[in-house]
């Protein structure tokens, strides 16, 4: 009788850890079994860049490392550092846990895993956690592209104001010239300039301010650097400046009409040292008053969304005694700027 009470609730046991494991993983189904013509009719319609299969697979990969809780290895799946996400530097050393919550790994892990991109912004899980893409040249790589919802990293010093200010006056975003999306105002400066090394142009402007690049002033109207007081913008639909608006977030100026809204905002993230500013314009004459890495927003009411640029700036004094905001570097992404300003600080 103890025998087979014995025998049942090993059962019982053996079962319901298998029911565990079960409920606890993704589910592993056939590809090519849950991708529809459909999903390859849309794959066509992007000249098949990507096959719908591998597509699912790949979700499927990321949902099992998230089930694994192996931090490390959902990481191998970004290339560089995340569009949006927390650095690479900072999950060093920790643990799964400590940047993902309990709540989060489940949503990834309920959500259903697509064989199609949602148009040209890519594949998501769970609404857009997270999201990845493909990219066909020149090995056809899978990669993971941004990551919401983890363990928000905190900087120092913090900087609590938005706006970068001068005295009395606060800079409006106008004055912070970041590349157009054609990205003709920076060819007019490399064409007029004859700068050879374009990629290098609109990454590290401020080098070439004081060598190839000898006055700060427009050329046909286009700013790179522009001079304080001057950089003013007439209004996007009225023909007259709409007020500056600052708030906790962000210094912005908008503009409406009937159909849209058009707006440009900025915020300080981190400071720079006179001498780290100067050494990014080591050519230009004149004294670095102050510097920051900041955010830029341009909101152009289209369906492609918001414009954002992390950026370096500087504000000079010049020898004719004017004062001017210069570009210093430029990056898409703010990991990217974090870890340039990491290195320039070990640096100085």
């Amino acid at each position: 009788m103890r025998k087979s009470v014995y025998l049942q609730g090993s059962v019982y046991i053996a079962l319901s850890v298998l029911l565990l494991l079960i409920f606890s993983f993704p589910k592993v189904l056939d590809a090519s079994v849950i991708c529809t013509d459909e999903d390859r009719e849309y794959a066509a319609f992007w000249d098949n860049y990507y096959e719908p299969e591998d597509a699912y697979k790949f979700g499927q990969t990321i949902k099992q490392l998230v089930a694994d809780r192996d931090l490390i290895g959902l990481f191998e799946l970004v290339p560089d550092e995340l569009m949006v996400g927390p650095r690479k530097k900072f999950i060093e050393n920790k643990i799964f846990d400590q940047v993902f919550t309990e709540n989060w790994r489940s949503t990834i892990l309920e959500s259903e895993i697509p064989c199609s991109p949602v148009g040209w912004r890519g594949f998501m899980l769970a609404n857009g956690w997270i999201w990845y893409r493909f990219d066909p040249d020149p090995s056809g790589t899978w990669y993971i592209l941004t990551i919401h919802g983890a363990t928000e990293e905190e900087y120092e010093p913090a900087i609590t104001d938005p706006a970068w200010r001068v005295g009395d006056k606060v800079i409006p975003p106008e004055c912070f010239v970041r590349e157009w999306m054609s990205g003709d105002n920076f060819e007019e400066y490399a064409d007029t300039y004859g700068i050879e090394d374009y990629g290098d142009f609109r990454k590290y402007t401020g080098k070439y301010f004081g060598r190839e690049i000898n006055r700060i002033g427009p050329i046909n109207d286009v700013h790179l650097a522009t001079v304080l007081g001057d950089c003013s913008i007439v209004g996007f639909f009225s023909g007259v400046p709409e007020p500056l608006s600052i708030n906790a977030d962000y210094v912005s100026r908008e503009g409406c009409d009937e159909n849209y809204c058009l707006s440009d905002s900025y915020r300080l993230l981190a400071p720079l040292s006179q001498a780290e500013c100067q050494s990014l314009a080591p050519y230009l004459p004149g004294q670095c008053e102050s510097a920051y890495l900041i955010k830029t927003v341009e909101e152009t009411g289209g369906s492609i969304g918001a414009d954002i640029d992390y950026n370096f700036y500087g504000l000079f004094n010049l020898e004719d005694g004017r004062k001017a905001i210069v570009p210093l570097v430029n990056f898409s992404r703010e990991n990217d700027a974090r870890n340039f300003l990491d290195e320039l600080r070990t640096s100085h």
